[in-house]
């Protein structure tokens, strides 16, 4: 099993079921942070200290991000032909449904997560597209996720 499948785990049969009103404190054998801790919050709490494969990663420093964005060039300065926007909003699309119907991609989206918020800063059309994908990100999942075939259907929808 992978870390991605014990988080999905711990969310659906664990945290699911408590009451999205009331603080819970973190049940992890060994935990003794902060006591109590709404649903979301409680969720980010084990996919960052319990339910990923090593340490906390240290953030870096603002003087080392200020560098690198110096050296990206903005995404406004590219220059977009209408094909290359239709791919890209699809590819937004496609993107924001799999992160609404299907949970289980969330870690392998997630790792994109600082590239799609630059999209979603930007005047592309995709932008909206690409903000919803992050905020269903940071939702919990839902209890009954729907099913492979059931995400299939409704990409062949989008594509015809």
């Amino acid at each position: 099993y992978s870390w991605c499948d014990l988080l999905h785990h711990a969310v659906n049969c664990h945290i699911s079921p408590l009451s999205s009103l009331s603080p819970s404190p973190c049940h992890w054998a060994g935990c003794n942070t902060t006591p109590l801790r709404m649903k979301p919050s409680l969720i980010r709490h084990l996919e960052t200290h319990h339910c990923s494969p090593g340490p906390k990663p240290i953030p870096p420093s603002v003087a080392v991000t200020l560098a690198k964005l110096q050296h990206c060039p903005p995404l406004e300065n590219e220059v977009e032909s209408p094909l290359t926007k239709a791919v890209r909003v699809t590819a937004a699309l496609v993107l924001r449904n799999l992160c609404r119907m299907a949970p289980s991609t969330h870690c392998q989206i997630r790792r994109h997560e600082h590239r799609l918020s630059e999209v979603a800063l930007s005047d592309r059309e995709a932008a909206h597209a690409i903000t919803e994908c992050l905020t269903y990100l940071n939702l919990p999942p839902p209890l009954h996720p729907l099913s492979l075939l059931t995400l299939m259907i409704t990409l062949s929808h989008i594509i015809s």
